[in-house]
């Protein structure tokens, strides 16, 4: 069966692309084959990973520069693949985004749409409106509704689908994360931080991310614990005021900007704590890796759902305290003892978010969902 997927962006490894990828990974000999529709203005890095698992990749003209190309362009597309898809498949990271959905409905097709997030970065009117506009477009439409948590599909799809909605969890490896004692050494070796109290941050240097709040309390944490070290791993937009920031606090030997990386789940053996002070979350999947690592998390209490609270290992505060009282909390979470980390794997193993189970619960959804008859779409 084959998809033809939208809404990953073609030079990032962020959530959605994250989870994307490795759904079809492990879908493959379910049978399901995930072609993928980018925009004519990045890099490429997702080739290899997409033709692995027996999908294909289309270009159209990026809409901002060639609006009129971007709507001809995916007409051209949908009505020469309409036979051979058993479905169009859009992921939301807003809903701003829906034209492949109106599009695709117009044409007959089955759609699934599949919701990432409960909150949009951009803060101006005008999108917000445009968001507005295309989650009341989206509620009048007859498809397949996914989602990773029910915030998510109160924001993006309506509380009136929380009842015909599939709740997918963003599942893991969990292997990959479980705790490795030797990796820490190593690691700790090649930070020069035994001895120190190493705090992490895994995240895009992105407003949704709450970078620069991250410093702020990780200054007033530094300050109670000299011998502490922040891993900051990501990339984005507020990088040059994340250096800033960290120029400013007086904290350019405490602070490591480790980039973009493809090895974070060797990354989080070395860490004491993980620092996640999001604005807005539509899961959180590196609380859950992390928690897969045995490594205790401090996240916002009131927009991260609920639905990552998968060990005791999990700490919320308040969005609205003050940096010195999310230092006061990450210092009582460190110095917690939650006892070996190693067990946590197997706990976490035994929720939905294990990718063997939830790949399989995933690839019935979609295959009951083709299924289904014509008429009823």
């Amino acid at each position: 069966m084959r998809i033809l997927t939208f809404g990953l962006k073609s030079d990032l490894v962020g959530g959605i692309e994250a989870f994307a990828l490795l759904m079809a990974r492990h879908t493959y000999d379910l049978g399901l084959r995930f072609d993928h529709v980018f925009l004519e203005k990045d890099s490429l890095i997702h080739g290899p990973a997409i033709e692995a698992t027996g999908g294909r990749i289309f270009m159209l003209p990026y809409y901002v520069r060639h609006p009129l190309g971007y709507l001809f362009g995916l007409c051209r597309l949908l009505r020469r693949r309409r036979v051979e898809v058993a479905a169009v498949y859009v992921h939301l990271f807003s809903l701003v985004h829906i034209l492949p959905v109106i599009v695709a409905r117009m044409m007959g097709m089955k759609v699934i749409v599949h919701a990432h997030n409960n909150d949009i970065q951009h803060r101006s009117a005008v999108y917000r409106l445009l968001n507005a506009a295309g989650k009341l477009l989206l509620s009048h439409c007859r498809c397949l509704r996914l989602s990773n948590s029910d915030a998510s599909t109160r924001f993006m799809l309506g509380s009136h689908h929380l009842d015909d909605t599939h709740i997918i969890y963003n599942a893991i490896e969990v292997e990959r994360f479980a705790f490795d004692p030797a990796a820490r050494r190593q690691l700790r070796r090649d930070w020069q931080a035994e001895g120190q109290t190493v705090v992490g941050y895994v995240g895009r240097l992105a407003l949704q991310k709450n970078p620069l709040f991250a410093l702020d309390v990780f200054s007033a944490f530094h300050a109670r614990q000299p011998q502490s070290l922040l891993v900051m791993v990501g990339e984005g937009p507020l990088e040059p005021d994340v250096r800033r920031r960290i120029a400013s606090l007086g904290l350019t030997d405490a602070v490591r900007l480790m980039g973009a990386r493809n090895d974070v789940a060797r990354l989080y053996q070395a860490m004491d704590v993980l620092l996640t002070p999001s604005l807005f979350e539509g899961l959180g999947i590196v609380l859950v890796e992390a928690q897969t690592a045995g490594l205790p998390c401090l996240t916002t209490a009131e927009t991260v759902p609920t639905l990552v609270d998968l060990t005791p290992l999990m700490a919320r505060t308040s969005l609205h305290a003050d940096a010195a009282t999310w230092a006061d909390h990450l210092t009582d979470l460190a110095a917690t003892d939650h006892g070996p980390r190693a067990p946590y794997a197997e706990a976490v193993a035994q929720t939905r978010f294990h990718i063997q189970t939830e790949a399989r619960r995933f690839a019935a959804i979609l295959q009951a969902y083709a299924e289904e008859p014509a008429d009823r779409h």
